[in-house]
């Protein structure tokens, strides 16, 4: 499956990792266990690398049907999540990326930020001199 997550529990940290070719069944099998996960609400920031995607099916009105269902996440977590990173580098992980930050509402939204590095994507979460930064490049 060309996409994973799992959690850091110090300190909070949820890691998604997306490669190759993700097609939306996979993406909604990958996020209908990440939402049942009873780690999902401790997690206070997210890091969403979606540098490995070659390509993808996902078409706008799939794209919304997935964005709408992970919007509905963070307003669960609004008290609880500080900061988001997604690694975009890409023409198809930028679009995606910045589709995504979109569709989220702007308490959410303004908590997101698309970055082109891992460094940037921990730096922006205050994770930089972190001993997870090693952990979560793997």
């Amino acid at each position: 499956m060309p996409c994973t997550y799992h959690f850091k529990r110090k300190p909070g940290l949820l890691i998604e990792v997306f490669w190759g070719n993700v097609t939306l069944s996979e993406a909604l099998s990958m996020y209908d266990r990440l939402l049942a996960d009873p780690k999902l609400p401790n997690a206070r920031f997210e890091y969403c690398d979606l540098s490995g995607i070659e390509e993808t099916n996902l078409d706008a009105r799939s794209m919304k049907k997935l964005f709408d269902i992970l919007s509905g996440q963070y307003l669960r977590r609004l008290n609880t999540f500080e900061r988001g990173a997604t690694i975009a580098d890409s023409g198809p992980s930028q679009f995606i990326a910045h589709r995504y930050r979109l569709s989220l509402p702007e308490e959410i939204a303004s908590k997101v930020k698309i970055v082109a590095t891992h460094e940037e994507a921990l730096d922006w979460l205050g994770l930089a001199t972190s001993p997870i930064m090693s952990i979560a490049s793997n």
